[in-house]
């Protein structure tokens, strides 16, 4: 969408840039001049960082403390392949949960990580990844295109966070944030 996305910030209007941004870095790079400093111009349309539930769970990691192990599903249907032919899982579902996990952990560099994937004859349909944080936060993700034509069609994700004697879990698809320590705290309980 970098063509566009550069006739509207030329113009001189805002933008909500959706993905695919561009089909290389140095294309999206062109767009940096035309980006204001605070980049109150521009805004990359990942959704997930703008959800309820995120902004919960990162208002409790902050008051709860350090994030020491990400843990993130995200599996859609196997007709996936089929209305989207030569995406990844990777490409499709993962860049979301890796921005998420980037914005949970304060944008700090990994130290490490590893990614595979499963390639079936109809493409590749299952992606696994791991990132560590100086070996003091961990992150686990996995995307699919796997899911049978029983379950839903829009598939399922979670999404759960650890610290140091705390755990949350979000479900969103929709479901309220569910937050444990020496208790359960979420709507359904008392407390």
């Amino acid at each position: 969408h970098v063509a566009i996305a550069q006739t509207l910030l030329s113009a001189g209007k805002s933008v909500l840039l959706e993905k695919p941004v561009a089909t290389s870095l140095a294309e999206a790079e062109t767009l940096r001049p035309l980006v204001r400093r605070d980049s109150s111009n521009l805004m990359l349309g990942h959704i997930l960082l703008f959800n309820s539930e995120l902004a919960q769970l990162r208002e409790e990691a902050g008051r709860r403390g350090p994030i020491r192990y990400i843990n993130s599903v995200r599996h859609r249907p196997v007709s996936t392949l089929d209305s989207h032919a030569g995406e990844t899982p990777l490409r499709l579902l993962m860049v979301h949960d890796l921005c998420v996990a980037a914005a949970l952990i304060g944008s700090a560099e990994p130290t490490h990580y590893s990614c595979r994937f499963r390639r079936s004859p109809r493409g590749i349909d299952l992606v696994a990844a791991q990132i560590a944080w100086d070996e003091l936060t961990l992150a686990s993700f996995t995307a699919s295109f796997l899911t049978p034509p029983g379950m839903a069609t829009d598939g399922f994700d979670r999404l759960e966070v650890f610290g140091d004697g705390w755990m949350a879990r979000i479900e969103p698809n929709p479901r309220p944030i569910q937050v444990w320590d020496d208790r359960a705290f979420w709507p359904q309980t008392l407390e």
